[in-house]
């Protein structure tokens, strides 16, 4: 798609209202703010101004690392277990005999693998 088309298709959801800003921020960053303006009742605008670059600072960290986590969920399978991938390389190794490792014997090791 061009960046005009999206663009238009943009301005076209905006005004159907069906445009999608992505998900609702979570009530934390709420209770963030009025814990500030509870415990700063006197803050200055210097104040809230640092107040509200280290709280964008968090939210973009975040947002960042969990975006980067479900980046990485969708791409990559999830790691098999190792019982998985032994019966993969291995088909029957679930129904061998167990090895007696009581008293080792070299020449019965040797022989089982």
């Amino acid at each position: 798609m061009t960046p005009l088309a999206r663009l238009l298709r943009r301005a076209w959801e905006t005004l159907r209202g069906s445009f999608y800003e992505g998900p609702e921020p979570p009530a934390r960053i709420v209770r963030m703010v009025f814990l500030f303006a509870r415990s700063h009742p006197h803050a200055s605008r210097r104040e809230w101004a640092e107040f509200a670059c280290l709280l964008g600072q968090e939210c973009y960290r975040t947002g960042y690392v969990r975006g980067a986590e479900s980046a990485e969920r969708w791409w990559r399978a999830p790691h098999p277990a190792p019982e998985q991938l032994a019966d993969e390389e291995v088909p029957g190794w679930r129904d061998a005999p167990a090895l007696d490792l009581s008293d080792p014997d070299e020449a019965a090791l040797e022989d089982a693998v």
